[in-house]
């Protein structure tokens, strides 16, 4: 639905409904991955009242609602595994999004603040090093790789807002960075493998020539 929005948007075409589902979507997301960050603080959400459930850190304990609602900790743990839910260095513009979603009044407020979101990094700007792409969790990517290809993808057009286009290019340019990184610290890693391995046969060449000397002595 996110890479059929901005076709349409890059056409010029404005599918309310299409954006209504997409924002909406996000906007449940962004709930979910506060939620899941909160239970792991010790605060879970009851699935039947949604009140606040307290919980102690222990691995098996049993989560009491004053609802009436029991269960234990490891089940409801169970129901966000593997979904990337943990918001993490998103927290802030999962809170900011939620915060920003009544005042998008329109479409264009809509599809801006959609694009704002799915194009940030985790820690960004928190005095971290930009993380791995906010869309892992968004959109439930099985990988980072994954969502830089997806965010790479995604149409730009004439039509194409400037402020998306802007924010693209940005994004672009962080994950360029992080890629030129990463490949530096492959090759400082590889150029560090060959030098250990260089040293390791040059000991045990010198080990074998002492080991030589000794029998020639020796004869």
């Amino acid at each position: 639905k996110l890479a059929r929005l901005y076709e349409s948007h890059a056409k010029g075409i404005v599918d309310e409904d299409l954006i209504n589902d997409v924002a909406y979507t996000l906007l449940l997301r962004c709930e979910s991955m506060l939620m899941v960050e909160e239970a792991h603080r010790g605060r879970a959400t009851c699935p039947v009242c949604s009140g606040t459930v307290e919980r102690n850190m222990d691995k098996q304990p049993q989560l009491v609602c004053n609802c009436g609602w029991r269960g234990y900790w490891h089940d409801y743990w169970m129901t966000y595994k593997g979904k990337h839910l943990t918001a993490g260095g998103l927290e802030s513009f999962c809170k900011e999004f939620i915060q920003r979603f009544p005042s998008a009044k329109n479409p264009s407020e809509k599809m801006l603040l959609i694009d704002w979101l799915v194009h940030r990094f985790h820690w960004e700007g928190v005095g971290e090093s930009p993380g791995r792409p906010g869309a892992v969790c968004l959109i439930g990517s099985k990988s980072a790789e994954e969502a830089n290809e997806f965010l790479y993808a995604l149409t730009m057009g004439d039509k194409t807002h400037s402020h998306i286009r802007q924010e693209h290019s940005a994004w672009r340019t962080i994950r360029d960075q992080q890629r030129s990184k990463g490949r530096a610290r492959q090759e400082a890693h590889a150029q560090g493998v060959a030098a250990k391995r260089q040293r390791q046969a040059e000991k045990k060449r010198r080990r074998a020539e002492k080991i030589k000397s000794a029998h020639e002595k020796d004869n």
